[in-house]
């Protein structure tokens, strides 16, 4: 049987009776009690143990555990809460059940888990291959360095270390964690404890990634060995799950974690747990799948060691936030509430890739194969960026040099058939000679977003090593708003259709447009690869952090933000459970601080969080979301001088904030698309003059025409393919063919 997780709470109950028939002593008593795993699902378990919650008895005194028939040694125990909780252990690989009996044998509660290796994995399918194992290079609080792997998980033994901040604010390596250090600052959490500034830091390995969790905690003052039994004095119950940003292959461990101890000192000052994993960085591993399964692991490790958090926050940036936005939707109930700030082009990597690539293309088609004379604000006009320079190194324009802020990562589509292979998307912890090509290697590593992500779309039939990919270009006008407004002539509009092309597999340039695989496009709308919002994201608090980077043209476009909301409100009838927050970038001691901002944004968070646990109506998660929403935390904007200004966000019209902070497009909204931009392939329409805005000639309609056999697109239907989630959870055991995880 499946189980999810009900919103904002660590507790998967499962009754007795809803999993093993039977369940009082002898078959003739009904159990008097319930067990529920401390963790998002009982069919999620990993390591071989977990922490068990027993309801509905008052005394646990006389009451023992048993583990598939054999009894436990552990104890029931109760928590600060008063929460009866117990630590079973010694689990095997597959169904276990866990028992409560009494001291006469009688059973009281009986819970059926499912454990998986610590190595993984649960629901993102086969291990990806080849794999470089990294924890030698990683570098511990005390600046010694995890072991070498000697074994293909890439596992080492967990180590503990211990850091303090001093009164100067410095961060520092705490060698004897029992002896109070003379010059230790003092730091008072929001839950009003005033401890010494002590951070307990775990280190270990889960689903082959490096994870790291940190917490306040002195063991000089806290005199009891850490548990989930008695919590550190300074931890206000809440945990922070920071995402990395960027969008790269796999096919290594990674050293970078998207925040840790070190990075995450306001937080850990205010009494938060920070818990991450070097796979919830898309920098090091771009798979929404695989960072949900690694967030999964790595929380589950954190409650066993200090017991159920009362929220769990997401944080980061970039692919950091594409991140947290799909595990909230496509995974609930491993984040209770998100900040994902400066999400590029969307929020998913799926519908951004086809903008990002498109740059590419349009890179290409400006540099080799045009006839005409373009400028670079005519290029702009098609790119619908804030300034061409999103895609390519401009030597001068009016204002001088003009830097590449590479829109198009080589990642996305990389050319991989080079003689001899370059690691061009790839890492270099991946040797050369693993590295794909069509003739000297062609098993080896593609380093492309679909190829890294070819257990969630499947292989082509033909190549087993090649991905089927959703990514399209058929039909798409590009530059059609430019022309019709006047930006660009009809010879340049006609010219740019005609030769722009598609890519190949290996993502070389070819003169034919990029085809999409229907098998894929139908995966990406089911499995929400493309972002949908009507999974768990409709239940959970979303506080968008917009730094704004365009005034010097940059892929963190506000645009990306709007793209969320627009999908929000498409398939809720609203976005209320949404606030955008846009500023410029600035640190201290300059007249803005950006990461006030921030920091008032999670303790925002962490109230709305707490009003919406504390309301015992029957009313869905969805509203009470909507109901509890802070009446201080509204969309508003900052201006360099720190001046803040409260108004609904829209995407055009003339706000104040629009006026500092304009949104720009892509270069498939120039082309057509609605701002929701969820179609990955469109249904096409014949070309007619009558759809254009100004005048084309006989001969540049009829080249039109020959550039478009089938047709262009037509916006006004759904894509191909496109639908609605077909549920949550999914798994991919088998390459391309998602399933439910779990019973």
């Amino acid at each position: 049987m499946q189980t999810t997780a009900a919103p904002f709470t660590a507790l998967a109950t499962i009754a007795c009776g809803l999993l093993v028939a039977g369940c009082g002593g002898g078959g003739d008593n009904p159990p008097s009690g319930s067990l529920s795993v401390v963790s998002p699902r009982a069919d999620a378990v990993t390591g071989g143990d977990a922490l068990v919650q027993l309801q509905g008895v008052d005394d646990v005194s006389t009451l023992a555990v048993r583990v598939n028939g054999t009894k436990a040694d552990t104890q029931i125990r109760r928590d600060a809460a008063g929460r009866a909780l117990l630590r079973v252990a010694g689990l095997k690989t597959g169904d276990n059940t866990v028992e409560v009996v009494s001291a006469g044998g009688a059973s009281v509660a009986r819970l059926q888990l499912n454990n998986h290796p610590s190595s993984g994995p649960l629901f993102s399918g086969p291990h990806q291959q080849p794999w470089v194992c990294e924890t030698a290079s990683f570098v511990l609080p005390d600046g010694s360095r995890l072991p070498a792997s000697t074994n293909a998980d890439c596992s080492v033994p967990t180590v503990v270390h211990y850091a303090y901040v001093d009164t100067g604010g410095a961060l520092k390596a705490l060698a004897d964690a029992k002896a109070t250090p003379a010059d230790v600052a003092k730091t008072t959490s929001t839950n009003g404890a005033s401890v010494n500034f002590v951070i307990r830091i775990e280190t270990g390995t889960l689903n082959r990634g490096i994870y790291q969790t940190a917490i306040l905690h002195d063991p000089a003052t806290d005199t009891e060995a850490v548990g989930p039994f008695n919590r550190p004095r300074g931890w206000n119950g809440e945990l922070v799950f920071p995402f990395g940003g960027a969008c790269n292959p796999g096919y290594r461990q990674a050293t970078s974690l998207g925040g840790d101890y070190k990075t995450k000192l306001y937080e850990l000052s205010k009494g938060y747990a920070v818990a991450s994993s070097t796979l919830n960085v898309w920098g090091n591993n771009c798979n929404s799948v695989l960072s949900a399964e690694s967030a999964l692991m790595v929380k589950e490790r954190f409650v066993e060691t200090y017991g159920p958090p009362s929220a769990t926050i997401g944080q980061g940036p970039s692919g950091g936030a594409k991140s947290q936005l799909m595990i909230v939707d496509n995974y609930p109930g491993i984040l209770d509430g998100i900040l994902p700030g400066i999400q590029a082009g969307g929020p998913d990597g799926v519908t951004a890739n086809p903008s990002t690539v498109d740059c590419s293309l349009l890179v290409n088609y400006f540099n080799a194969k045009t006839a005409q004379a373009w400028g670079y604000d005519e290029k702009t006009a098609v790119a619908g960026w804030s300034g061409w320079n999103n895609c390519e190194t401009q030597p001068t324009d009016s204002a001088g040099a003009l830097p590449w802020h590479g829109v198009f990562s080589p990642f996305y589509m990389v050319p991989t058939s080079r003689t001899p292979p370059d690691r061009t998307g790839c890492n270099a912890a991946l040797p050369v000679a693993q590295l794909y090509h069509p003739v000297t290697n062609p098993t080896g590593a593609r380093c492309d977003l679909y190829s890294n992500q070819i257990n969630l779309f499947g292989p082509t039939p033909e190549r087993a090593n090649v991905p089927r990919r959703p990514m399209d270009n058929v039909g798409i006008q590009y530059g059609l708003a430019a022309f019709n407004a006047g930006s660009i002539d009809a010879e340049k509009f006609v010219e740019l259709n005609e030769k722009i092309g598609g890519y190949d597999v290996d993502g070389n340039y070819v003169a034919a447009r990029t085809v999409a695989d229907t098998t894929a496009l139908r995966i990406a709308y089911q499995t929400g690869q493309v972002l949908n919002g009507g999974g768990g994201l409709k239940s959970a608090p979303v506080i968008d952090l917009r730094m704004y980077y365009e005034k010097t043209p940059d892929l963190h476009d506000r645009l990306g933000t709007f793209i969320t909301r627009e999908r929000l409100r498409a398939v809720n009838g609203d976005a209320d459970n949404m606030v955008m927050l846009t500023y410029p970038p600035g640190l201290p001691p300059g007249p803005f601080a950006s990461n006030v901002v921030a920091n008032e944004a999670l303790g925002q968070m962490s109230a709305w969080l707490a009003r919406v646990q504390g309301d015992t109506s029957g009313d869905t998660a969805a509203v009470k979301v909507r109901r509890h929403k802070p009446a201080d935390l509204a969309d508003a904007c900052w201006d360099a001088a720190g001046r803040k200004i409260t108004e609904p966000a829209v995407y055009t019209g003339q706000t104040q904030c629009n006026a500092l902070y304009p949104a720009h497009r892509n270069p498939r909204l120039v082309a057509g698309m609605p701002l929701k931009h969820d179609v990955l392939k469109c249904q096409l329409k014949p070309v007619a003059a009558s759809d254009y805005a100004r005048p084309l000639d006989a001969a540049q309609l009829a080249r039109l025409q020959a550039a478009f056999p089938q047709g262009v697109c037509d916006f006004g239907k759904p894509g191909v393919e496109q639908q609605g989630l077909a549920g949550t959870w999914f798994a991919f055991a088998t390459r391309g063919v998602p399933t439910p995880f779990g019973r």
